[in-house]
C-alpha cells in the first residue's frame, strides 16, 4: 500500500483506527462506535434546569428548549 493511502486509511477509512464516543469520550475502535454509542447515548442524566432525566443522545436539543419549568408544573392564572 502506498504511504499516502495507507494514512488516510489509518486516519479516515480504517474500521481499527480509534474514535472518542460522542457521549462519554471513552475511546474505543470505529467499528464498535456504533453499537457502543447505541447504548450509551439512551443513558440518562438529570437536567439542573427541570429536574427531568433526559436521554444523552437528546441533551442537546433539550437545553436548548429547556425552560426550567417540570412539565407538570402549572403555572397559577394569577
Amino acid at each position: 500500500m502506498q504511504r499516502e493511502i495507507l494514512a488516510v486509511h489509518k486516519g479516515e477509512n480504517c474500521p481499527q483506527r480509534i474514535v472518542t464516543c460522542d457521549f462519554c469520550e471513552f475511546p474505543l475502535p470505529a467499528i464498535d462506535l456504533a453499537e457502543h454509542q447505541e447504548v450509551c447515548g439512551n443513558r440518562t442524566e438529570l437536567c439542573a434546569l427541570c429536574n427531568r432525566y433526559i436521554r444523552l443522545r437528546e441533551r442537546y436539543n433539550h437545553e436548548i428548549r429547556c425552560n426550567g419549568a417540570p412539565d407538570d408544573v402549572v403555572e397559577s392564572s394569577r
